[in-house]
């Protein structure tokens, strides 16, 4: 059986990952077979098995991309601005924007989570990691006065994260006006944050 190229290899699991991706947000978790992302990649369902054993493997590089890319774009609004406004009326905007393709995976892996152990710690750990991330941004911010010192930033990060998720979730199942979650989101998070304005 001939190898494989590490380069081929690679570009080709980012493929099936990005399909995947694409194929859950559309359809949802719970209703994607492998057939779908083959089909969707234009190979063979056996194909898949030669980069993923298993659905759930292919599920856990899924989650993991999708964590990876959130803060990503999240790390990229932190270090172009310092303003506590600013930073979370972007973030609100990125959420409710270019992020928002994710609320579908995101509100399906609820059901999909508890049967796979594998991807229940995986989900925990990249959520905990988002959490200590956000969480020391706002320490940053407090250190220059953007954000009040009595936030506790861990416990605001995981309130932030539980906000943003359950308003998309909102959303997404109960087809509630976008602009008003949005707007919500934002209002809730400066309450929490007590933020400041660079004019105060």
């Amino acid at each position: 059986m001939a190898r494989i190229n590490p380069e081929y290899r690679r570009d080709a699991k980012k493929k099936i990952i990005d399909a995947t991706i694409e194929v859950v947000s559309e359809k949802g978790a719970t209703a994607v077979t492998l057939e779908d992302i083959a089909q969707k990649v234009g190979v063979t369902k056996g194909a898949l098995y030669t980069y993923f054993e298993s659905r759930e493997v292919l599920f856990r590089e899924m989650v993991l991309e999708v964590f990876t890319r959130v803060r990503s774009e999240l790390k990229k609004v932190f270090q172009e601005s310092d303003d506590g406004p600013e930073v979370f009326s972007r973030i609100t905007d990125l959420m409710y924007g270019d992020l928002k393709r994710y609320t579908n995976i995101f509100s399906q892996m609820v059901t999909i989570v508890p049967q796979d152990p594998e991807l229940q710690a995986l989900y925990s750990t990249m959520f905990d990691k988002n959490v200590a991330f956000i969480g020391s941004q706002i320490s940053q911010m407090q250190k220059k006065g953007a954000i009040s010192a009595e936030v506790v930033p861990e416990e605001a990060a995981r309130a932030i994260l539980a906000l943003v998720i359950g308003l998309l979730i909102t959303e997404l199942h109960l087809k509630k006006d976008h602009e008003q979650l949005k707007r919500i989101c934002f209002d809730s998070v400066s309450r929490l944050l007590s933020l400041k304005t660079s004019t105060t």
